[in-house]
């Protein structure tokens, strides 16, 4: 995703959107914030195993504490890089989707590009919008979808999300039902637009040797996980700092 418009940070350190005065947290913070992923510890251990054993001569080399720090960024450098890379994918998409000349990409993404063009030239999508910050005042979220689309061969409207890593997790059903259920497109002017008719979801996963289209339900019981989530971030970041009294500097008796 491109740097999206009305985002700014709340003082937690998470991203919101602002509209008429009210802060909205973004739907992929909700989803760090209020869904377990278990899989990140092994990940990260294993990114910064595989990182020490293909430097071992030269982190030998180095102080101690230096190669520890080292092989601990490993894994959120690795994480960073690869997030840059679907940036400038996600930007030619938006490109595309405008009518605009797609901008100056790094030479790595061609062939995340090139799995785009098969599934462009396959499935002939009618974009009805990009990169477009959605809102919810019944429910307080906001966040910033890749598109929404016409797919003939689905036969349906799909709010579509690109992604360029190596799995496609349910967590995205969560994230497109939420997308899919907001009420307007805030835009920067402060203007509000309604959301076209969803009919469904759909997560195009792009790899190098190609690429997947994922039908993926948006319906209410998708809608009611993710507002789960929303209650256990709204729990972490705003009412369990401050569920306690501040402790006292006496000892309890």
């Amino acid at each position: 995703m491109t740097a999206p418009a009305l985002a700014s940070t709340a003082s937690q350190g998470h991203r919101v959107y602002t509209w008429a005065g009210r802060e909205f947290p973004s739907v992929t913070a909700i989803l760090k914030g209020g869904v377990p992923a278990p899989f990140l510890p092994a990940w990260a251990a294993k990114a910064a195993a595989e990182y020490a054993v293909a430097n071992l001569g030269r982190l030998a080399l180095l102080p101690a504490s230096q190669a520890v720090r080292e092989v601990k960024r490993a894994p959120w450098q690795q994480r960073d890089q690869a997030a840059e890379l679907g940036t400038a994918v996600h930007a030619a998409i938006e490109a595309d989707a405008a009518g605009r000349l797609r901008p100056e990409l790094p030479d790595q993404a061609g062939p995340l590009l090139a799995a785009y063009e098969r599934f462009a030239a396959d499935h002939r999508p009618g974009w009805l919008a990009s990169e477009a910050t959605v809102f919810s005042r019944r429910y307080g979220y906001a966040g910033t979808l890749d598109a929404i689309c016409e797919l003939p061969r689905l036969g349906r409207v799909v709010v579509l999300d690109c992604k360029t890593g190596r799995g496609v997790y349910p967590e995205a059903a969560l994230q497109l039902a939420a997308y899919a259920h907001a009420e307007f497109v805030g835009r920067p002017d402060g203007t509000e637009q309604p959301l076209p008719a969803i009919e469904g979801g759909a997560v195009l996963h792009l790899r190098p040797a190609g690429y997947r289209l994922i039908p993926v339900p948006v319906g209410r019981a998708v809608l009611e996980a993710f507002l789960a989530a929303l209650a256990v971030f709204r729990w972490t970041t705003d009412l369990a700092p401050n569920i306690l009294p501040t402790p006292s500097r006496e000892a309890p008796a």
